[in-house]
């Protein structure tokens, strides 16, 4: 055994969890620190607290799958929040994305298409105390609000984002979103331009399962 994994595995869960974030190439401190605020073992299913300081996806109710914490810091690091800003998250599962967000913006609004999810978000939020996220059952493909983001996450893949959601971007807002192609999925970036246009940038190959669309009848 090496003296750097015998380290590791001496080296208590959550700061392992830094420490992978770090290697994976996290730099932005808001993120870090954002990340270090919640454990992930709050969000998941007991059975799975052992996974949950793990960098893996973990199996959410619904047949859904919690991210990879890398690949969400990723996702949250391409979004730059700042802190005076409103940030839309798209298929927050049971609302551990949601409560990373609720340290980096002012306002979260997170959508779940399942009744299921949903409840097991609006349970934990309310128990980690979190006052700035609202949480609601929708269709993210065609959500629409009153409010305008400055940021928007997707953490499904879709095929192009929904025009509904860069809509919902304020001028100079940013969405986030694992895009399908073929059979490669890659994160992008795009930026709302004056013109109603968006410019775009990949930066990730990922394995992420596609966003699914419609509200859920029964689950």
């Amino acid at each position: 055994m090496s003296g750097e994994t015998a380290i590791e595995q001496n080296t208590p869960p959550a700061f392992r969890l830094m420490l992978t974030l770090r290697r994976a190439g996290v730099s932005d401190a808001r993120v870090l620190a954002a990340f270090d605020q919640y454990s992930r073992a709050d969000f998941v299913d007991p059975a799975y607290a052992d996974l949950a300081h793990e960098d893996v996806p973990i199996p959410l109710p619904c047949g859904q799958v919690s991210l990879k914490p890398s690949v969400l810091a990723a996702m949250l690091e391409a979004l730059h929040i700042a802190p005076d800003q409103c940030v839309l998250v798209v298929g927050a599962g049971t609302g551990y994305s949601a409560a990373v967000l609720s340290r980096l913006a002012s306002e979260v609004v997170a959508l779940e298409r399942f009744h299921t999810l949903r409840r097991a978000m609006e349970a934990n939020i309310a128990r980690a105390g979190l006052s700035n996220v609202s949480v609601h059952l929708a269709d993210g493909y065609v959500f629409q609000s009153a409010l305008k983001f400055d940021r928007v996450l997707i953490t499904g893949a879709v095929d192009a984002p929904p025009p509904a959601l860069l809509g919902a971007l304020t001028a100079g807002g940013v969405l986030v979103a694992p895009l399908s192609s073929g059979s490669a999925v890659r994160i992008a970036a795009f930026r709302a331009a004056a013109d109603g246009g968006a410019t775009r940038a990949d930066f990730l190959e990922v394995d992420i399962p596609p966003l699914q669309p419609g509200v859920a009848q029964f689950l």
